[in-house]
């Protein structure tokens, strides 16, 4: 070791005792610490002994264990009782009742997390057992030795919808392990099996105990005790019989049907229960389980009566062990009983476990046909758990988890903290960008673009080979450690800053990384006699970053960016290893290289505080690799002495302590920052204790060579002075996963991986990463897919060797933080067998082509798509995809979690495709050369077509399984196969060459044959999921629409202004291609066959282009020409024109879309409404699965056919399957839930928004109904204080925006309580207080909630969000959604049902909208930037109102609803005030967006076409009493002799006062498609996916057009009378005289201005939207004809009109002017004319219309854009017209 660095060690231990060396090898400076005391080692002690319980409660305990049938202690040997799992649910109820078991002397109870605590709290228990408390898998062992009794409930909880199949994907690998560990520690001990699913842990025990040669058949149990205690319950209480004497054998398994209570054996027998009730009761008994889920409503399982029933069954196991003689209970054991290896039956227990297994008994013939009928199941769930022999596809898997230490078993620790710890709670949003900083260990590009060196090897290949399959400019074969964390907060990987220019560009962060760069400046080294050049160092990277944030925040404002530097993630290193390698590589004094650590450390320490001091709050500072074991160094540093190398690893000694020393100083400099910065989190990451995990157990990574170079120059550590990975002669590797470095400096992504693994479970990060942001559920375990198909699943698995060494070697282990358990719950859920596809192959041509067209036509075969601009936008260089960036098989691999699908020509070894292959390449064709030939076309010469896919496919299979294609089984089973999209070139090219379109057509029927019989054969191979995408409409095709350009009007959509007659031939390959699907169906009938509608996924675009921010949806972004494309240009090509955003455009190059819209295609896809079945269906299955109601036959039968129905795309259907499916969109598009969409909603009002406060201000024994069933039925299953028999409109806003139901503000307590906002709503309240009422001779009561009550709850809420005070809260305000009623309802209410005069109550509305304007005022001012304000309903439709003011005069009702009019009149009085104080608000707050939520519009559509949303009753009740409305004044929902009805669906009203839910849920869909909301909520934010789902619904947007849905009988009668559109009598006689009149370019009806203008305004703006319904078939557009012409009436002079009521002509009564016939006109564009002449005056071309003059060259402001005309007559009396 050099002396320097000796001396320097030496005098660090003296001072700060830095450990040496270890046995091993490795030091972590997290074992500087002292160890944690055990804090429950305590003495035994006499239980008597200084007790301060009570006689009384002493005796009462004593009788309980009695009774529970304990045995007494006196002469019984000592038994210890292990409980593994014992923090959790069960587990902790389970340790109580273990420790009161007087027959327990030694109680050790194990978790991974959390134990310490609950040992202590059950140790003060004064029972004899003595308790201690284990955490963690290195204390797994002692917790385990010497144990009687394990009893295992570990293992993640059943929840609502999750059946006990998809808990075996969860809870196996749990059981394992735990298995595992008994074999060793107590192999004689009896295992008793809590963990679900039993049916297949117990075996899944079993066979780990036979491999580990333990397996003792009678010490094995499946706990089914649970069945027991509730069929004996059950029993009791329908026999009417005392539960203590009843005994219920159950026999089978433990889940569902396998359950069977044998009630024919049960004691006493009763004669009183009927064969429908034995059935119903044996029902029960086998839903136990969901009875108490759906009870607890997600919130929980059954763990308390789980816990008793396994105390009881370990406390017969315990007297059994003791001889205590005749102990039966049942249990899942071993068994003969059946044909079944496993069976519950009766077993007899003794000192060997199960002494005999009991017969089942004599059988009722209703238990003989259920024996019968769970036999399958239960056999199914016990070969699951029982391996098969191993295939070729198994051994690749398995070869993937080798290589990244990532088996198929779950990592107890990971997924025991999920099961035991329970569900992190979100309390602030996950980092929205990262920032990064450092050298080549965190560059992701930069080196490229700072030093433009086309000759480094870096830029070139075979760096990036991996991964990207192409160099990005990152040192490795792969992604790097900034990859791997990134995508852990679901970012994109960080761009590089040299590679952007704009601000947008940096909305996810930004990396300053360069490849070389150093700490210090060449200036520190060049005074030190060293010259490093001049590289990039850490202050220009600072530079950097200041030029960053005056791009983001201009003006000088930097306090602009304080928001977004508070919120990020920063990463600063690493950084400084090139200040040691430069001078070290080049054989520097060793001597002078040590003194630069403490200036290194103290530059990294500067930049911390400057970024600190610019606003950061969290970051995370890397210390330096173990350098030692670099290969370079190695090589550079080879020595004979065996001293200088450690033993277990092979790395230089003295290296490594160098790089201890100076990670040592950086910790010491981190600590003191802490101290100067107490509100900061900083996180120190050791890449050296993380690596070393490498180096010491490589095998654990499936790292065979860890100090070997992959590519490099060989033997023998594959570096060199004279060879360099990619120059020389240099030597690559087959596969760089089995090596620890890539190139001799820098590590392969396969230890980038493991690094990033370490520090983001909290292994090497002190504090961990994941503690710093709880709604990062990503954080704990990246799920960042890559090319080994690694799931997020395995990613918390490995063996468990790897953990224990850690902990061993002085890491911490591998414990997850708190918010790790949200992760692990979640991520494991969305995996599996049954879950998510592990891989995708994919078909097609270039619309699905990842880069095989680049190996099949190589480089230099100038096709365009190889070379820039193609692949700017995502990839920032060509892949050989055709578009701009990435495709729609692109989004659905993402969407499941897996890395880009591969090209199958970029492979050679089976690994490279254990995620699947893409075998699609562009300008494919389904039909073979020799057809078209046969047929005269002969334009096809070496074509890719489907067969060639198909034969490299079957090639592909015998890679994989080189014995036998049957060994693929599995492997095709469970993977997503895409057949196309395939067959567009079958068309494409011959059109394009002339060839005629009759016989083009003629192709169809081959080409959809040709497809089906791609289908059969992948099913015949065993593909089970296939998604066989139609045709896009090219009809609508830039390229197409040039060639095809007609001068007929016919010949184009007029909505989109596509080719009607291609997307005609579309729809007919599209028809054909369903149909012949449909038959596949029916003949494999266990295959599922999505159909893709690609054509009407695309539609959506090119009928509201608007909705994706897409403004040329016909035009092209790379070419030239009116549509961007020419004859003579083509992208790439020629001069070419390219736009500046291609995300505004909807082709990419004229044939093929951009990102943006294959991003729209991809997210109809896979949000269900464009596939058949949805995709999401067929993969989380429990998750995802839609609900099937009164739409799906419909769906089923026209989902996909509608495409053809002239509209241009299918119906879109939105199910509960939609809503889950918007999550994994999330992650597709890009959105991010704290960028763009609304973190959380506040809400404030009555009734109509309460979502519980009722019940917490006034108390549950108030009385009121809505806090008892059957309110809250239909959704929740429970009263929730909703007044509703489900969800309310906040609640249905609250699901599309992606949050939780709000919380009522009354029933929390915390701040974290309400990180997704609030709900200050109580049913009840007013706008006004109580007070008002009071002067108006009218009391409403004093205890009555009002609005300025609901607001000061708001501001003490923000006392609570931010105690510094509310100027901290203005991020909270800035993002947050406000709802702002509905409020003041019951300020009528409450007097009209009192009888209060009407005019009176009216004169109360100027006050209520008042109140309303000062609070949003108020909300405003406290920092809120959106905000929405409701109406009032329709009241005159309330059924309880209807009842009330019963009228016998037909005129008080509405023809059309059958409403009051008077009182829907007074509500509509109410909404105008309302919208008129909203209009003056918004003037007074410009920057504040405050939209208008029209209720009444939304609700009047129920009551106009209650059809349309299933209800069939809009105006009955469906709880209340007798009569017309549902409702009677002597009984109401809840109260007296009420009735419910059988389906509150189909009614409009649930208690006669406030809406059902499907009312609500109709109202809100209005709301959030943005037909009722003005401005729309989805225009607010354009990150929300289900919001601009639903404000893109093509199917609600497009009344215009003839839907493919029958016509009601009133619209039947309406077609067949011919009836006019009329709107009331006299509006009929006007519009036939000139009011309304269609037009063929926009499609808008126009008004005239007429002078009755109230009175037509009211008819058409308020009763319009009841034309549309009434005439759907229709486009009806109101053109304010009246408002526009007021606009200049009332400011003339801001459209240069002098005279407004002055007709310019002869004088003032003139009517018309004259203007000299050398008048001119210009188009101004925007509907303008300028009207210019040498004469006087000129004029409109009469006095009716607007009646003024305008001054020589006015310009005349038409407000519309819509067609009109400028007439100027002569002196001679002629006209001139022109029409704009």
């Amino acid at each position: 070791m050099p002396k320097a660095l000796r001396s320097a060690l030496n005098s660090a231990r003296e001072s700060r005792s830095i450990p040496a060396p270890s046995h091993r090898g490795l030091v972590s400076p997290f074992r500087l610490r002292s160890p944690i005391p055990d804090l429950t080692r305590r003495r035994r002690q006499d239980p008597n002994r200084n007790s301060t319980m009570r006689p009384s409660l002493m005796r009462s305990a004593s009788q309980l264990l009695r009774r529970r049938s304990y045995s007494s202690t006196s002469g019984q040997p000592e038994r210890k009782v292990a409980i593994l799992g014992a923090a959790g649910g069960i587990g902790q109820p389970l340790a109580l009742l273990m420790k009161l078991n007087p027959l327990v002397s030694s109680l050790s109870l194990y978790d991974i997390a959390g134990t310490p605590g609950v040992a202590a709290d059950v140790s003060h228990i004064n029972s004899p057992a003595l308790v201690k408390g284990f955490m963690g898998e290195d204390q797994l062992g002692e917790a385990l030795e010497g144990s009687d009794v394990v009893i295992i409930p570990a293992g993640v909880p059943r929840k609502p919808g999750m059946t006990r199949d998809d808990l075996f994907n969860i809870n196996a690998g749990i059981v394992k392990n735990l298995s595992a560990a008994i074999a060793k520690y107590c192999p004689n001990a009896l295992v008793n099996m809590i963990s679900n699913p039993v049916n297949s842990t117990v075996p899944i025990a079993a066979e780990v105990f036979k491999k580990a040669g333990t397996y003792d058949e009678k010490r094995l149990f499946g706990v089914t005790t649970l069945d027991v205690v509730r069929a004996k319950t059950f029993y009791a209480e329908k026999a009417n019989v005392p539960v203590t004497d009843v005994n219920v054998p159950v026999v089978g398994g433990h889940a569902g049907i396998t359950i069977l209570p044998l009630f024919s054996q049960a004691t006493p027998a009763t004669n009183a229960l009927s064969d429908e009730d034995i059935k119903a009761l044996t029902k029960r008994t086998q839903d136990g389980g969901t009875e108490v889920v759906e009870a607890k409503a997600g919130k929980g399982s059954a763990t308390l009566s789980m816990a008793y029933a396994g105390a009881v069954f370990a406390d017969a196991c315990l007297k059994g062990l003791n001889g205590v003689p005749d102990i039966i209970e049942c249990s899942f054991v071993q068994s003969t009983v059946t044909e079944l290896p496993f069976f519950a039956s009766k077993v007899r227990l003794g000192k060997n476990g199960v002494e005999e297994v009991l017969g089942l008994g004599d059988l009722s013939d209703f238990e003989k046909e259920g024996l019968e009928k769970l036999k399958g199941e239960l056999k199914s769930s016990i070969e699951k758990a029982v391996p098969r022999p191993t295939s070729p596809e198994d051994a690749m898997a398995s070869s993937a988890s080798g290589r990244g230490g990532r088996g198929r078993l779950l990592l107890p620790v990971a997924v025991a903290v999920a099961a035991l710890v329970g569900s992190a709670q979100a309390s602030a949003c996950c980092y929205p960008r990262v920032f990064s900083f450092g050298d080549s260990l965190a560059d992701t590009g930069n080196h490229r673009f700072f030093y433009s060196n086309d000759t480094d090897p870096v830029l070139r290949l075979p760096y990036g080979e991996t991964y990207f399959h192409r160099a990005t400019g990152r040192f490795s074969d792969g992604r790097i450690i900034l990859d791997f964390i990134a995508a852990a907060v679901g970012l994109p990987f960080v761009r590089p800053y040299l590679s952007g220019r704009r601000a947008e560009e940096f909305e996810r962060g930004a990396n300053f990384a360069v490849g070389g760069a150093t700490a210090l400046a060449p200036g520190f080294f060049r005074d030190r006699g060293f010259d490093v050049g001049d590289v990039v160092h850490l202050d220009m990277e600072m530079n950097w970053f200041r030029d960053m944030l005056d791009l983001l925040c201009p003006g000088g404002d930097l306090a602009g960016c304080s928001d977004m530097m508070n919120r990020s993630l920063f990463l600063v290193g690493e950084i400084g290893g090139n200040d040691y390698n430069l001078p070290l590589l080049s054989r520097a004094p060793f001597e002078n290289v040590i003194t630069f650590v403490p200036f290194v450390v103290a530059k990294v320490a500067s930049t911390i505080t400057e970024l600190i001091g610019l606003g950061a709050k969290t970051l995370v500072v890397p210390g330096n690799l173990p350098i030692g074991c670099i290969p370079s160094y190695l090589f550079a540093f080879q020595s004979d002495e065996n001293e200088d190398y450690e033993p277990e690893t092979g790395c230089i000694r003295w290296l490594n302590e160098f790089a201890r020393y100076h990670n040592k100083l950086l910790i010491e400099e981190l600590e003191k920052l802490r101290k100067l910065h107490p509100g900061v989190t900083i996180s120190y990451a050791d890449y050296y204790g993380a690596a070393m995990e490498v180096f010491v157990s490589p095998e654990q990574y499936g790292i065979e060579y860890p100090l070997m170079a992959c590519c490099g120059a060989g033997e023998p550590y594959g570096a060199s002075p004279n060879v360099r990975c990619g120059l020389g002669a240099y030597k690559l590797c087959p596969n760089p996963e089995k090596y620890g470095s890539w190139d001799g400096l820098h590590p392969s992504e396969a230890v980038y991986r493991a690094i990033a693994m370490g520090l983001l479970r909290g292994s090497y990060t002190e504090p961990p990463i994941a503690t710093t942001a709880n709604s990062c559920i990503q954080l704990s375990e990246p799920s960042i897919p890559d090319h080994t198909c690694s799931r997020p699943l395995p990613e918390l698995s490995g063996s468990s060797a790897m953990a224990s060494s850690a902990a061993a070697r002085g890491g911490r282990g591998l414990l997850l933080p708190p918010v790790a358990v949200a992760v692990a719950v979640l991520l494991l859920v969305l995996d599996g067998a049954a879950g998510c596809f592990p891989r995708i192959f994919s078909f097609g041509d270039s619309l699905a082509d990842t880069g095989n067209y680049a190996f099949a036509y190589p480089n230099n075969s100038g096709e365009a798509s190889l070379w820039p601009p193609y692949g700017e936008t995502f990839f920032h260089h060509p892949t050989g995809r055709c578009s701009n960036g990435r495709l729609i098989v692109d989004f659905i691999a993402d969407a499941l979690g897996l890395p880009f699908v591969r090209p199958y020509m970029s492979g050679r070894i089976a690994e490279d495709f254990a995620c699947g292959a893409n075998f699609a390449v562009g300008g494919a064709t389904a039909l073979g050369p020799d057809f078209f030939r046969a047929r005269g076309f002969d334009g096809f010469s070496n074509q890719v077509h489907l067969d060639m896919e198909m034969k490299w496919f079957r090639d592909l299979l015998h890679l994989l399984c080189p014995a036998n294609l049957t060994d693929c089984s599995d492997m095709m089973n469970q993977s997503l196969f895409l057949v196309g999209e395939i067959g567009g070139n079958d068309y494409n090219i011959p059109l394009l060459s002339s060839f005629p379109f009759e016989k083009i057509r003629t192709f169809t029927p081959s080409v959809v044959a040709k497809i089906s019989s791609a289908v059969t054969e992948l099913i015949q191979l065993g593909a089970k999921n296939l998604v066989v995408p139609g045709n896009l409409p090219i009809g609508c095709i830039p390229r197409y629409l040039m060639v095809f350009k007609s001068d007929k009007e016919e010949d184009y959509e007029p909505q989109t202004g596509c080719l009607r007659w291609m997307n005609e031939f579309s729809q007919y390959h599209n028809k054909l291609l369903i149909k012949e699907l449909k038959k596949l169906r029916k003949i494999h009938t266990g295959v599922t066959i999505i159909y893709a509608d690609y054509y009407g996924a695309a539609m959506e675009i090119f009928l509201s282009p608007e909705q994706y921010g897409i403004e040329n949806p016909l035009v092209a972004c790379c070419g030239g020409g009116p549509y961007g494309v020419s004859p003579t240009t083509m992208c790439g090509y020629g001069e070419y024109e390219l736009c500046d955003n291609p995300e505004k455009y909807g082709s990419w190059d004229g044939y093929h879309p951009s990102e943006a819209a294959y991003k729209v295609i991809a997210t109809g896809l896979l949000l269900g409404p464009y596939t058949w079945p949805s995709i999401a269906s067929t993969t989380i299955s429990f998750l995802l699965r839609p609900p099937r109601g009164r739409g799906d036959q419909l769906a089923e039968k026209e989902a996909m056919a509608s495409s053809c129905s002239g509209r241009g795309g299918s119906r879109l259907i939105f199910s509960a399957a939609a809503a889950a499916a918007a999550v994994v969109v999330m992650i597709l598009v890009g959105a991010e839930p704290a960028v763009g969409c609304y973190p959380r909603v506040f809400s404030f009002g009555d009734s109509l928004t309460d979502t519980g406060n009722f019940g917490f201000y006034y108390g549950n024994s108030s009385g009121e109904p809505a806090l008892r069933p059957p309110y809250g039925e239909t959704f929740f299953s429970r009263p929730t204080g909703r007044f509703s028999n489900g969800r309310l409109v906040v609640d249905f806003i609250a699901d599309t925006m992606g949050l939780p139901f709000v919380r009522p503000y009354l029933s929390g307590r915390r701040a974290a309580d309400f990180a997704c906002g609030a709900n200050f709503a109580v049913g009840g309240a007013t706008a006004l207080g109580p007070d008002f009422f009071r002067a108006r001779g009218f009391n409403i009561g004093d205890g009555r909630v009002h609005l300025d009550l609901e607001m000061k709850w708001f501001r003490d809420l923000l006392d609570l969000l931010c105690p510094d005070g509310r100027s901290g809260c203005s991020d909270i305000m800035n993002q947050s959604l406000f709802l702002v009623g509905e409020i003041g309802g019951n300020d009528y209410n409450l007097p009209l049902l009192s009888r209060v005069p009407i005019e009176k109550i009216r004169s109360f509305t100027p006050s209520v909208v008042a109140k309303i304007s000062s609070t949003i005022t108020e909300l405003i001012e406290l920092g809120g930037k959106t905000l929405v304000v409701p109406g009032n309903l329709p009241i005159g439709c309330v059924p309880k109102y209807l009842l009330i003011f019963k009228s016998d005069n037909k005129e008080d009702y509405e023809p059309e609803t059958g409403c009051l009019r008077w009182m829907n009149e007074f509500s509509e009085y109410h909404n105008k005030l309302l919208l008129e104080e909203l209009e003056k608000l918004r003037k007074l707050h410009p920057g504040v967006t405050i939209i208008y939520a029209d209720y009444y519009g939304a609700a009047m559509e129920i009551f106009l076409s209650p059809e349309r949303f299933g209800i069939e009753e809009p105006l009955v009740a469906c709880c209340g009493g007798e009569g017309s409305y549902g409702v009677s004044l002597a009984a109401t929902c809840g109260y007296g002799d009420y009735k419910v009805c059988d389906n509150p669906d189909k009614y409009g009203s649930w208690d006669g006062f406030h809406p059902s839910e499907a009312a609500y849920k109709g109202i809100a869909m209005g709301l959030l498609r943005g037909t009722y909301t003005q401005p729309s909520i989805a225009s607010t934010t354009s990150s929300c996916p289900r919001l601009t789902e639903l404000g893109s619904s093509v199917e609600y947007k497009l009344d215009t057009v003839k839907r493919g849905r029958p016509l009601s009988n009133t619209e039947k009668k309406r077609k067949k009378e011919k009836a006019p559109i009329v709107c009331s009598s006299w509006l009929t006689a006007e519009m036939n005289r000139t009011t309304w009149r269609t037009t063929t370019s926009t499609g808008a009806s126009a008004g005239s201005m007429i002078s009755r203008s109230s009175t037509t305004k009211h008819c058409i703006a308020c009763r319009g939207h009841r034309l549309r319904v009434q005439h759907r078939d229709v486009r009806l557009i109101y053109t304010d004809y009246y408002g526009t012409t007021m606009e200049f009436v009332n400011k003339p002079h801001k459209f240069g009109i002098n005279d407004p009521l002055v007709a310019c002509g002869g004088g003032p009564a003139a009517t018309t002017g004259t203007t000299p016939t050398n008048a001119t006109t210009e188009r101004l564009g925007y509907g303008a004319i300028r009207v210019a002449s040498p004469a006087r005056t000129v004029c409109t071309h009469d006095g009716e219309g607007v009646r003024g003059h305008l001054p020589r060259g006015a310009q005349w402001g038409i407000m519309d854009r819509g067609k009109y005309s400028v007439k100027i007559q002569g002196p001679s009396g002629e006209h001139a017209e022109r029409e704009e």
